[in-house]
């Protein structure tokens, strides 16, 4: 494993920690790791500080906080309800924006303004509200 510490960024689709134990680099991993909980599963997640709050509803065995991790799958049925639901939450939230952007002088230039943003997502978000309304 000693070729890995020559490449800067790692990638991998494995859960565990073993190219991290290996290299002692950094890893991102694609698909989540076991290691790290979700949002949702943080109590003082930011997500968390929003009003559906999907933390409320879930019992979060400190046993087992591998299932309550990013890795791809998930315990929780309410997680997992979560999960199925998030585009279409996502597209609402989108579709609200473009009209605003569209009907309200002030958001239309905060939302122009946006694509200069040096936070990429704040940069693609602008993107994502302008092709919204194109479509």
């Amino acid at each position: 494993m000693g070729w890995l510490r020559d490449y800067e960024k790692i990638f991998t689709t494995n859960y565990d920690k073993n190219i991290e134990l290996a290299t002692g680099k950094s890893v991102f991993h694609l698909h989540g790791d076991f290691d790290t909980l979700e949002d949702v599963y943080q109590k003082d997640s930011f997500r968390n500080s929003l009003p559906d709050k999907p933390y409320k509803n879930t019992s979060v065995d400190e046993g087992f906080l591998h299932l309550y991790s990013t890795a791809i799958t998930t315990y929780s049925d309410n997680y997992k309800q979560y999960r199925v639901n998030l585009s279409s939450v996502a597209n609402k939230g989108i579709d609200k924006l473009a009209d605003a952007y569209l009907n309200n002088p002030g958001v239309t230039k905060d939302v122009d303004s946006w694509g200069d943003d040096v936070d990429d997502l704040v940069a693609r978000l602008g993107v994502a509200v302008k092709l919204r309304i194109q479509i």
